[in-house]
């Protein structure tokens, strides 16, 4: 059995001082929704993460973005 720290619905925002921090400045202090989850045979753990709606990263390792405190997941 896979494991992510991350299920869909769950709400994130991106990690400091990581390449994402620093590249999407943008983003940084929002909120977005994890959309799946990405079990592709390897060792990463990945998501995917859209912010307002729009899928922003598809993919990513989810080591990149740390769970927002004080909101709760999504419900479908």
């Amino acid at each position: 059995m896979h494991h992510t720290p991350f299920q869909v619905g769950d709400r994130v925002r991106l990690s400091p001082d990581t390449m994402l921090w620093t590249a999407r400045t943008e983003l940084r202090g929002k909120t977005g929704d994890v959309t799946d989850v990405v079990f592709d045979g390897t060792s990463l753990e990945r998501i995917t993460v859209a912010y307002d709606g729009v899928v922003e990263f598809t993919g990513m390792y989810a080591g990149l973005f740390d769970r927002a405190l004080f909101e709760t997941r999504k419900e479908s």
